[in-house]
């Protein structure tokens, strides 16, 4: 995880600077109707300059995918409200 979060953190770094950098990365998107998933993007000097999407996938693939999404949204709801209390008492 130390390597990986060493990598990312370079990688925007690179982008910051002005050179396009492809990674993925879990980020607010309407990707799926998850409000926040991981796919690939295309980082630059602003930000995101690109989401990738979730590329070619298999009917299966696709599946997987619509069955994770309810679950993982819940986690995303969950998550939020725990930021909201946590802005709240600070």
């Amino acid at each position: 995880m130390a390597f990986a979060a060493a990598r990312f953190a370079d990688n925007c770094l690179t982008a910051q600077s002005g050179q396009d950098v492809i990674e993925y990365a879990y980020v607010e998107s309407k990707v799926t109707d998850a409000t926040y998933f991981s796919s690939k993007l295309t980082l630059g000097s602003d930000g995101i300059k690109l989401n990738h999407g979730l590329g070619d996938l298999t009917d299966y693939e696709k599946s997987l995918v619509e069955a994770a999404v309810p679950e993982l949204q819940k986690t995303i709801t969950k998550g939020e409200k725990f930021v909201e209390g946590y802005e709240l008492s600070n």
